[in-house]
């Protein structure tokens, strides 16, 4: 078997499975390739971009912070 991913993160170190031979464990991170970083940076300075242009990002997490005053002058300009 090969495990990435585990029911408690970080794997116990006593955890049966990592005494055996047949099993290859990996860390949780195969999401992590040259175009993961890219789309990332891509993203993350568009946004960056974005609300110093005074417009709403395109990945707001919480986007009740968009109703406050503050932020509602900021994308306003």
């Amino acid at each position: 078997a090969a495990l990435d991913v585990f029911e408690q993160e970080p794997v116990d170190p006593a955890n049966p499975l990592l005494a055996m031979d047949n099993v290859l464990v990996t860390p949780h991170s195969l999401c992590w390739t040259d175009e993961c970083f890219h789309n990332m940076a891509t993203t993350g300075l568009a946004s960056i971009v974005d609300a110093l242009a005074g417009r709403v990002p395109e990945f707001v997490v919480n986007r009740e912070v968009l109703a406050h005053p503050r932020v509602k002058g900021w994308l306003a300009g």
